[in-house]
């Protein structure tokens, strides 16, 4: 069997045109790549509070193999990708591709990203995850070849530039790393961190070099300050629930609670989310999750 390039992931809730046009924007760049570099994709998209698909499928259905799914109620980002993982496994779709990632609806592959990708992790089978940067001015055509490079990345660059839109890791790796934490994420218990959990996951598990292109290679909305704040809890418990695996990911979880001092401090972060938030990350930490 020839395996697809990618198995891609995405969740929307289409609540008005604004978020259908973004959904319709990444699909088209995959669809996009298809068509100019012959990059072949197995796209799951699940959309939450309706049981009706608000635009015609048709387009979308003649590049490769997409899979609409919907929900008639919303769901936290975790328990929406679990869903779709769930879908994929049932339907023996992991084994289908080599690479994966999560896209968000609002997020964008730019023209050449993505054959790029899997030339890459071709000539690199000694690597199963890539990450890079995102933003809204990604860079069109990425010769890889003449980008800055690090392999073998320290957990702190890790951490601070893991996201579902910059992931990239190879089916068999997903395949161990499993399901993502549905105490975390968006609308779940805690908020935030349930994709820097599913990367520090696989991050552990993995052993081979990691690759960190620091550019913005792939297309969102560029990366906000308040994220920190908002997203603390999340981020210093996925912390916490690998820090056992590795020394330098146990100093990251203690650096991590100092920076919730500092934002505390400056009226970032109220003490009491703080206080809730490391107590919960340290009893994850003490029971490994």
């Amino acid at each position: 069997m020839i395996k697809k390039d990618f198995i891609l992931f995405t969740t929307c809730e289409p609540v008005n045109e604004a978020r259908v046009a973004e959904l319709k924007r990444l699909m088209n760049s995959v669809d996009k790549s298809f068509n100019a570099d012959g990059i072949s994709a197995i796209h799951v998209i699940l959309l939450q509070s309706t049981t009706q698909i608000p635009f015609e499928t048709e387009p979308y259905l003649q590049t490769g193999a997409r899979h609409f799914l919907t929900i008639d109620r919303r769901v936290s980002l975790s328990k929406a990708r679990n869903i779709m993982i769930e879908f994929a496994i049932s339907n023996a779709l992991l084994d289908q591709a080599e690479l994966c990632a999560f896209p968000d609806d609002d997020a964008w592959y730019p023209d050449g990203f993505m054959k790029q990708t899997t030339s890459y992790f071709s000539l690199n089978k000694n690597q199963d995850i890539l990450i890079t940067k995102y933003g809204s001015k990604p860079i069109s055509n990425p010769n890889f070849d003449e980008l800055k490079k690090t392999v073998t990345i320290q957990p702190s660059s890790f951490i601070r530039n893991t996201s579902s839109n910059t992931l990239f890791i190879r089916t068999a790796l997903v395949k161990s790393v499993g399901l993502f934490d549905e105490k975390l994420g968006l609308g779940a218990e805690i908020n935030g961190g349930e994709d820097l959990d599913y990367g520090l996951r696989a991050f552990c598990l993995s052993n081979k070099p990691i690759a960190f292109f620091p550019e913005v290679l792939v297309g969102h909305r560029d990366p906000m300050r308040w994220v920190v704040s908002k997203y603390y809890s999340g981020s210093l418990y996925a912390i916490g629930k690998s820090a056992s695996s590795s020394p330098k990911l146990a100093f990251q979880f203690i650096r991590k609670i100092a920076v919730g001092i500092y934002l505390v401090i400056t009226n970032q972060l109220a003490f009491t989310e703080f206080r809730k938030g490391t107590m919960q990350a340290i009893k994850a930490a003490v029971n490994k999750g």
